[in-house]
């Protein structure tokens, strides 16, 4: 599937954006599963064991609510301690705003300097979603607007996991966006 496949929604998340050296390209996919901190590594696997237990809780929630109750507000305070570690993840200096997000790469403003197929190391930061994605990304378009630049990253070095994550992440962002735009209708 070509990374413009995916749909993408306008959205503002907390981002990292290492820019490599010009001319650099990303780690080969061993140094890359190798390099990928144990947080995003975590928060991945908690995100796929969310998934699979969603069917169980729905059933228990038809048997008892309390339980259903219980097992939901373990699994938020799980979440809670997983966004406080992952904000641990968060460099200050690297920090920006995504315009939007995709599971094919992202959008977002900057003052750097920044040159085409520069590749960058990427932190996406979703806590609403209870999702951190690690990966890179290379520069495939950049737009200057009031002395500042729109670039778009497409992922090139992205896990399927962390792939499936941001397609569930951007589904669940559009429906609360439309559900939003219903409500102020």
């Amino acid at each position: 599937m070509d990374h413009t496949d995916y749909f993408s929604v306008n959205y503002q998340a907390s981002i990292n954006v290492k820019l490599l050296p010009i001319g650099q390209a990303a780690p080969d996919d061993i140094e890359f599963q190798h390099e990928i901190p144990q947080p995003f590594l975590i928060s991945a696997e908690v995100s796929h064991i969310d998934s699979a237990s969603l069917r169980s809780l729905r059933k228990i929630a038809d048997a008892s609510d309390e339980l259903a109750d219980y097992l939901a507000n373990q699994s938020r305070k799980i979440d809670v301690i997983l966004s406080y570690v992952l904000q641990l993840q968060d460099n200050p200096d690297e920090r920006h705003l995504s315009e939007s997000i995709s599971a094919g790469g992202l959008t977002f403003m900057t003052d750097d300097a920044i040159e085409l197929e520069q590749v960058a190391r990427v932190k996406v930061f979703l806590p609403e979603q209870a999702v951190a994605i690690y990966a890179y990304a290379k520069v495939v378009k950049i737009e200057t607007a009031d002395d500042r630049r729109l670039v778009t990253l497409e992922y090139c070095k992205l896990r399927d996991d962390d792939q499936e994550h941001l397609i569930r992440a951007t589904l669940h962002i559009q429906t609360k966006q439309l559900q939003q735009r219903r409500q102020n209708q």
